[in-house]
C-alpha cells in the first residue's frame, strides 16, 4: 500500500464516500492569483467598504471605522506586488491564518506609530468588521 492510498483511505473515512465521490466529480479549482477586486485602487476599495452593508448608524463609530480602514489599507502597500492579493501573500498574512493575520497589521501599526492607544482593546477594532464578513 502506498502513502497516496493510505491518504485516500483516511480521506474517505473522514469525509464519507458521498463527499469523496462529489470531490472526484467536481474537483476544487486552483486559487486565482488575481481578480477584479484585487486590482482596484485604494480609493475604489475604500469606497466599497464605506458603502452598504458596511455603513454604521452611529457617526462616531463610522468615523473610527473610516480611520481604521485607511490605516489597514496602507499596510499592504508596503509590500511588493501588483495587486492586493500579491501583497497579501508576500506579507505572510495568508500563511498566518484567518485570525492571526490581524496581529501582523497591529504590529505594523505600532511600529508605524499609528496604532490605537496601548490601553485600548486592539483585537476588535472598528476596522475589523468589514474584513470579517
Amino acid at each position: 500500500m502506498t502513502a497516496q492510498t493510505l491518504t485516500a483511505d483516511r480521506t474517505e473515512r473522514r469525509l464519507g464516500p458521498a463527499v469523496v465521490a462529489l470531490l472526484k466529480q467536481f474537483p476544487p479549482r486552483r486559487p486565482e492569483s488575481s481578480w477584479p477586486g484585487t486590482e482596484q485602487s485604494r480609493e475604489q476599495v475604500s469606497t466599497r467598504l464605506f458603502a452598504p452593508p458596511f455603513v454604521l448608524d452611529t457617526p462616531g463609530s463610522q468615523a473610527r471605522r473610516r480611520a481604521g480602514i485607511g490605516k489597514v489599507l496602507r499596510w499592504p502597500e508596503h509590500y511588493p506586488g501588483q495587486t492586493w492579493q500579491d501583497r497579501w501573500l508576500v506579507s505572510g498574512a495568508d500563511a498566518a491564518g484567518n485570525i492571526a493575520w490581524r496581529h501582523r497589521v497591529i504590529e505594523w501599526l505600532r511600529r508605524d506609530g499609528t496604532a490605537y492607544a496601548q490601553g485600548r482593546k486592539t483585537t476588535s477594532t472598528p476596522w475589523e468588521a468589514p474584513f470579517s464578513c
